[in-house]
C-alpha cells in the first residue's frame, strides 16, 4: 500500500499542477475573493440591482470575512450626518446603519423625521413617491432634482409673473430654486401677497422674490425665510432722496412703515 501511494506521488503532483491557482492581483487592485456568493444569492441584502449593485470590496473590502461589513466608505459622514440632523440616536457606524436600513433603502425613515426637511407623509402632495424619485443620487442624500416630475415645459408658465425664476443648466441646480420657494411644498401666491403688491402695475412687480427675502430659514438652511424682509439691497439711494424728511430712518421697517403696499 505504501509503494502505491509513492507510485501516486507524481500523478498527484500533475494533476495539482493543471489545477487553476489563484494569481495575486495586479498592483493597486484588490485580491480576488474565492467564496463569494452571486448578488442572485445575497438575499439578505439586495445587490443585484439598484444603488448597490456594487463590487463585493466596496462593503468588504476591509474585513477577512463576509460577517464584516462597511457602509460609511460610500456614505461618507459629511454627506450623510446633515440628512439625519433630526433622527433620534442617529450614529455614523455601519452596524446602525445597517438597522435603520436593512433592505439598503431609505425608505424607512418615519415620515414625520422627513417632514423636517421635506413633507412626504400621507396626505401631502409628495406623498407615496419612491426615494429615488428625488434623490438621484444614493450615496448623498442631500443632492436632489424635481425637474423629473416637474418639467420645465410644466412649470415655466407657473412662473411667467415670478421675479427671479430661472430654469438652470441642471436638474440639480434649478431644483435649489425650487427648495428655496417651496421647502415644505407649499404654493404662495403673486396675487396673495398683500398688502405689499407685486402683480401686473406695481412697481415691485417682477422683482426677484429673493431680492426682498435673501434671509434662509433656521430650520432649513436651504430655504428662504419669506418673513424676513430686506429693503434696502435695491433702494440704497434713500439716504439721499429722503436727507430732512422727519423721522427718516435708512431701516426696512420704517420703509414699509411708509410704504406698506410698496407704492410712494
Amino acid at each position: 500500500m505504501r509503494r502505491f501511494a509513492i507510485g501516486m506521488l507524481p500523478l498527484a503532483i500533475v494533476v495539482a499542477a493543471l489545477q487553476p491557482r489563484c494569481a495575486p492581483p495586479p498592483p493597486g487592485e484588490p485580491a480576488q475573493w474565492i467564496t463569494a456568493p452571486t448578488p442572485a444569492s445575497h438575499v439578505a441584502f439586495p445587490i443585484e440591482k439598484g444603488w448597490h449593485a456594487v463590487d463585493c470590496n466596496s462593503c468588504h473590502g476591509s474585513s477577512d470575512t463576509f460577517k464584516g461589513f462597511d457602509c460609511l466608505g460610500c456614505h461618507t459622514q459629511p454627506a450623510t450626518a446633515p440628512r439625519h440632523a433630526n433622527v433620534p440616536a442617529f450614529s455614523h457606524q455601519s452596524a446602525s446603519c445597517l438597522a435603520c436600513h436593512p433592505g439598503g433603502t431609505g425608505g424607512s425613515i418615519d415620515p414625520a423625521v422627513h417632514a423636517s426637511f421635506f413633507p412626504t407623509a400621507a396626505g401631502e402632495k409628495h406623498a407615496g413617491l419612491a426615494c429615488s424619485s428625488c434623490h438621484v443620487t444614493p450615496a448623498d442624500r442631500t443632492r436632489i432634482d424635481c425637474t423629473g416630475c416637474h418639467q420645465q415645459a410644466l412649470v415655466a408658465p407657473k412662473h411667467v409673473e415670478v421675479g427671479g425664476f430661472a430654469w438652470l443648466s441642471t436638474g440639480e441646480q434649478t431644483t435649489s430654486l425650487c427648495l428655496s420657494c417651496h421647502a415644505d411644498s407649499q404654493v404662495l401666491r403673486v396675487a396673495a401677497h398683500l398688502p405689499f403688491g407685486i402683480t401686473s402695475g406695481f412697481k415691485h412687480f417682477q422683482q426677484g422674490c429673493l431680492d426682498c427675502h435673501s434671509t434662509a430659514r433656521v430650520d432649513k438652511p436651504y430655504a428662504t425665510d419669506f418673513a424676513q424682509k430686506d429693503c434696502l439691497l435695491c433702494h440704497s439711494a434713500t439716504q439721499t432722496t429722503h436727507a430732512g424728511r422727519p423721522g427718516f430712518s435708512f431701516a426696512t421697517p420704517a420703509c414699509l412703515g411708509c410704504h406698506p403696499a410698496g407704492t410712494r
